[in-house]
């Protein structure tokens, strides 16, 4: 890696990993030096299993509420989806222990059926899921949590907390309408010590609409003990989809809410008002445009009731904030709270949740797709991330989105709102102090090293984090161990993919990928992109074997094969046979008459454009990366490439090969995205570019920060940030086939040092929204120290013999000198 570090202003957006450190080899307490105050919107905490064993498969759709007395008193509820059983925890010292066990149902609904009926019946006749996630405090020690069993509503009531719980009690019964269920329970509280008033709502069947989708409300006065007569709150033709839960107001209106499929509303968000305690619902439809839906609704200490919903207000997919002072009666202009830029592809924006905290703070937090590539045509599996953003104005405005999560969600094959962790975004509660907490079903720890596929509720655990907006101090750094580029890429493999990679018994089977670990650097770029597309490891090798720490990684990913890039004298048959052993029968060898043309045959195996697309030259890809492999700052754009599945192609300095224009032409390429300065990529190869846009600068930093910058506009999370020293070029493909899985980017700095990239950060006006670096510092001594060894003295015999040299010369010129 050339040397000529000559500024460390930075241009970057960030973004990681935390949870999969545990799985590889961290050191803590390494962050360096003193570093400025972070100041702005505070600090997100490293992703954490909830409970307090590890983490237990299965368990999805968490609800969370926090003691209004004692903010370190959470109770959680969630169902494991693997035992059909709905179970609940408390904690009582913020989060550090749990008191866990399994909710109950009343005798009556005890399934008699062999095998039996799961008592926790989150899934409806039609097979799919729904919300089984509510829970709220009452008064005193009081909370209270509802769920659907046997096609009826249950509330279960813990008079210690949380600790223990009732029985449920049987408050909707089930429809009479055949396979029909009531579904998606929630409820909300008005603490009363002398008796807690609960409402209650839950989606139904209509009997006398022939089973139309209706809200059930009913009303406790009494702690729970009895309930008022079933009352619909929808309109006339209304068909309800996707209710909000109730939410009750300073002077006793209660609220609900619903996306109405069809009648006089149809396709719009409706709310509906009672001031009679859900005897009768008067409402307003809201929303600027037809397609809003997943609303929530909250109302404040003064009676405004505020909502979000996920809406197409502007012609797309986003976010939307509206706010009512007269009670519901009339409502403001919809304000746009995701921040994404625009993208061609879908980008789906999933149950976003709100919460006013004290002193009027708006909270916002839901589920989105912008981070990824079209998971329809580009890939069989979404991706999708949680993202939070802040409104100080009432939300007249809300703040820059932030990522929560620091590793990206599997939300199933096809289409993500076709998945079953798609339908369930993320809760959260607030904590007092400027502090919350989030929850959410992930699916990072399953795969088939674990037996249970990603793409399921099945292979989902309980993650939380925590939020403290008034969180200052240095922006921590960790170092990651690099060993040397074999076991480095083992550890990124780990750290990737901790339950294994997730596409087993999905369209496409996951195949590990392999490059040439001394020196294939160009390729290792190319092969990246490929990587990431197949959910697989970039593995640096050995020509002639696998390491034993390969094999068995290989072993544990269980693919159904491999990609070896690269001619045998690269990789050899033995690493064949190894794969094989591992498990990897199937390996098939990538490769061409030079590195050049390879990288046009990877990114010509990543093209999945259909007969029609190819003949109306419909582009491959959003945009085609091009490097110089010859320079030091080709590796910068990894992570880039690889997240957004764009492929590498290679250029010389002043020369296009005929290959990468083949590839361009074959691609329809629009778009090309080149890293590196005028010293890498000449200004004469950027106009033969189709769309070229330089990325680049005067030395590998500045190149970096181009790089993240771009990436940053093309909405990649920005929470944590890689940090990579560049003086082993093939550890950052490697490094960038894992921050594109895990979701992230990377910075090059001298040393892999932690100051200078919070000098770029601060450059480019990001410190607010990173919450940690990881510093990856290339082993140079390790596993090379013999070849170190060995360049030095070639040096030193260099060096003499260029001496020896010039006194003969001097001899030659001047014979009569000594």
């Amino acid at each position: 890696m050339p040397k000529t570090w000559t500024r460390h202003r930075s241009a970057l957006a960030v973004a990681a990993v935390v949870v999969g450190l545990v799985a590889v080899s961290v050191s803590p307490g390494t962050s360096a030096g003193a570093a400025e105050a972070v100041t702005g919107r505070g600090r997100i905490s490293a992703n954490m299993p909830l409970g307090n064993s590890p983490p237990g498969l299965g368990r999805d759709v968490p609800g969370l509420a926090v003691d209004p007395a004692n903010p370190d008193h959470i109770v959680e509820v969630d169902e494991d989806f693997l035992r059909g059983q709905c179970t609940f925890g408390a904690t009582f010292d913020g989060g550090r222990t749990w008191t866990r066990g399994d909710l109950t149902v009343p005798p009556e609904l005890v399934s008699t059926a062999d095998p039996p009926s799961p008592p926790c019946n989150a899934i409806d006749s039609a097979g799919n899921t729904h919300f089984d996630q509510s829970v709220a405090f009452g008064s005193g020690a009081n909370v209270y949590t509802t769920f659907s069993s046997a096609n009826a509503v249950v509330v279960s009531h813990s008079p210690d907390g949380g600790t223990t719980w009732t029985a449920g009690l049987v408050v909707v019964e089930a429809p009479p309408v055949s396979g029909a269920a009531d579904i998606r329970p929630q409820l909300a509280v008005e603490p009363n010590p002398g008796g807690d008033r609960i409402y209650l709502s839950a989606l139904g069947a209509d009997a006398s609409a022939g089973g139309a989708p209706r809200l059930a409300t009913t009303r406790s006065d009494d702690g729970g003990r009895t309930w008022s007569p079933v009352v619909d709150a929808q309109g006339e033709g209304d068909r309800v989809r996707e209710p909000a839960q109730p939410a009750v107001g300073p002077d006793g209106a209660v609220y609900v809410a619903w996306h109405s499929s069809a009648g006089p509303s149809a396709d719009r968000v409706v709310v509906a008002r009672s001031d009679d305690r859900g005897a009768t619902w008067a409402r307003s439809v809201v929303g600027e445009s037809a397609g809003d839906g997943f609303p929530y609704l909250v109302v404040d200490g003064g009676g405004a009731v505020d909502l979000v919903y996920a809406g197409v207000p502007e012609g797309r997919s986003d976010v939307y904030f509206q706010h009512s002072s007269d009670r519901g009666s009339t409502w403001s202009k919809a304000v746009r709270v995701s921040d994404q830029t625009t993208v061609e592809r879908p980008v789906h924006h999933l149950v976003p949740r709100l919460s006013v905290a004290a002193g009027g703070r708006l909270d916002v937090a839901w589920l989105d797709t912008r981070s990824g590539y079209d998971p329809v045509r580009d890939a069989p599996l979404g991706f999708g991330d949680i993202w939070y953003s802040v409104s100080t104005d009432d939300g007249t405005t809300f703040s820059t989105n932030r990522r929560v999560n620091d590793h990206s969600i599997n939300l199933g094959p096809g289409a993500a709102t076709q998945s079953a962790l798609a339908r369930h975004g993320p809760v959260f509660a607030e904590l007092g102090e400027n502090r919350l907490m989030f929850a959410w079903g992930d699916s990072r720890n399953a795969g088939v090293g674990t037996g249970v596929d990603a793409d399921s509720h099945a292979g989902s655990d309980v993650f939380t984090a925590t939020l403290d907006l008034g969180a200052t101090g240095p922006l921590p750094a960790m170092a990651f161990d690099d060993p040397g580029p074999e076991k480095l890429s083992v550890d990124l493999s780990r750290l990737a993919f901790p339950g294994g990679p997730a596409k087993a018994g999905s369209q496409r089977t996951t195949r590990v990928v392999l490059v040439n670990g001394t020196d294939d650097t160009g390729l290792a770029l190319a092969a990246a992109v490929l990587a990431r597309a197949n959910e697989s490891p970039l593995l640096l090798a050995r020509a002639t074997d696998l390491t034993s720490d390969q094999k068995a990684e290989v072993a544990r990913l269980a693919p159904g094969g491999a990609y070896l890039v690269g001619a045998a004298s690269r990789l050899s048959d033995k690493v064949v046979s190894s794969l094989a052993e591992a498990g990897a029968t199937d390996a098939q060898r990538i490769t061409a008459s030079d590195s050049t043309d390879t990288a046009r045959r990877i990114a010509a195996l990543l093209d999945t454009r259909g007969p029609a697309e190819r003949a109306a030259r419909t582009p491959a890809f959003d945009a085609a990366v091009i490097v110089n492999t010859q320079t030091g700052d080709a590796a910068t754009g990894s992570a880039l490439a690889a997240a957004l599945r764009m492929p590498v192609l290679f250029t010389q300095r002043d020369a296009l090969p005929p290959a990468t224009t083949a590839a361009l032409d074959e691609l329809a390429i629009k778009t090309t995205l080149v890293v590196g300065g005028p010293e890498s990529v000449s200004n004469s190869v950027l106009a033969a570019l189709p769309g070229a846009k330089r990325l680049g600068g005067a030395d590998p930093t500045a190149t970096s920060e181009a790089v993240a910058a771009e990436a940053r506009a093309r909405n990649l999370p920005s929470n944590v940030v890689y940090v990579s020293d560049g003086e082993r070029p093939i550890d950052q493909a490697a490094i960038g086939a894992a921050v594109a899985s895990v979701g992230g980017l990377m910075l090059a700095e001298p040393d892999a040092s932690p100051a200078a990239a919070r000098r770029s950060l601060d450059t480019l006006g990001i410190t607010p929204v990173v919450d940690r670096l990881v510093s990856v510092k290339s082993n140079t001594a390790g596993t090379s120290t013999g070849v170190r060894m060995a360049l030095a003295l070639v040096i030193l015999l260099l060096g003499i013999a260029t001496i020896v040299v010039a006194l003969v010369h001097r001899a030659d010129r001047d014979p009569g000198s000594p």
